[in-house]
């Protein structure tokens, strides 16, 4: 009796559960939909306008691939050594904080972590969120080791970003200590500004905000009170918008472009947006007459209050416990 022959079938299947990271850069994917698929390019992942429900349109979930080899080959670490960590940042707020650590060794299939915007205290996303995803060391190198390494260092990172097109740098906020015992007890924040030349410098050399440290907490409470906290935080935001505008009108150089990313640019470009002559505005702020310049300013306050839809936001607000007398 002839012996039969074996026969040998092999299936081959696509799909993400062994796909080993290639490079650092394909060690992380991002995305914000629902069953969307993940990409490895970093940055601005999602533009949108001022006003947009982030908590509830988006859930942003990072994909991260086996990854072991790749690591060991390019920083000459033992996997053993190194964690993945996945941070979440409110960008208006500037709070971030550690959603995820994964030991690098553990990660034997492509892993799939999802951030649940609306669980996490103390964070509103009004202006959007950052998710960064970032190697390190599990601990530091202890002493006596030929190399200094700390386990806070950054071996590799990636971030990815959501957010509004109103935050495109018109002003971030720096939370800082005050050493006034006044100070600290009644001010909130303020504009300083290091330069006048709001043309020919960027944003960022002119003027810097900075907010009182030790209310930092009690403003993440007002901002996440869902029934006036977003008109407060718009009122603020208007206050030092409208300073930054009114500076800027009044010492723009009429006569030269613009440097890219410069305090003038910004502003042209929100005028611009509002059907408004940044030129001409700034030619009745920098005027010889008086009233001509107040006439500019009030334009400019009316202007910033349609912007921040402060009358709209007002009337949404619902009061309680009280009778009109």
């Amino acid at each position: 009796m002839q012996e039969a022959k074996k026969l040998v079938f092999s299936i081959v299947r696509q799909d993400l559960l062994y796909s080993y990271a290639g490079s650092l850069e394909e060690i992380f994917g991002f995305t914000d939909v629902v069953g969307g698929e993940p990409s490895s390019e970093s940055g601005v992942r999602r533009l949108e306008s001022e006003g947009f429900d982030f908590i509830s349109e988006c859930t942003p979930t990072v994909t991260v691939r086996p990854c072991a080899e790749i690591l060991s080959e390019e920083t000459s670490i033992a996997s053993h050594d190194l964690v993945i960590n996945i941070s979440i940042e409110d960008l208006g707020l500037r709070v971030r904080r550690i959603v995820y650590e994964i030991p690098v060794d553990q990660i034997i299939a492509t892993e799939k972590r999802t951030i649940d915007l609306k669980s996490l205290d103390g964070m509103a996303f009004h202006l959007g969120y950052a998710a960064r995803c970032f190697v390190t060391r599990r601990n530091t190198v202890k002493k006596g080791k030929k190399v200094i390494w700390h386990k806070s260092q950054v071996i590799f990172e990636k971030s990815f970003i959501a957010n509004t097109t109103l935050d495109d740098g018109l002003f971030e906020i720096t939370w800082v200590n005050f050493n006034d015992p006044l100070e600290k007890k009644d001010l909130l924040y303020f504009v300083r500004w290091n330069d006048s030349d709001v043309t020919g410098l960027v944003a960022t050399d002119t003027f810097q905000v900075f907010a009182n440290e030790s209310q930092r907490q009690q403003f993440k409470r007002l901002e996440n009170n869902s029934n006036f906290g977003f008109f407060a935080t718009r009122l603020i935001a208007q206050d030092i918008l409208r300073e930054l505008t009114i500076t800027c009108l009044k010492n723009a150089d009429l006569h030269s472009e613009p440097a890219i990313d410069s305090l003038h640019e910004k502003i042209k470009a929100l005028f611009e947006r509002c059907d408004l002559s940044f030129e001409e505005v700034a030619k009745r702020c920098q005027s010889e007459d008086a009233t001509e310049r107040l006439s500019a300013q009030t334009e400019v306050y009316k202007l910033l209050q349609r912007e921040h839809l402060i009358a709209s936001e007002l009337g949404k607000i619902k009061f309680g416990g009280y009778r009109a007398v």
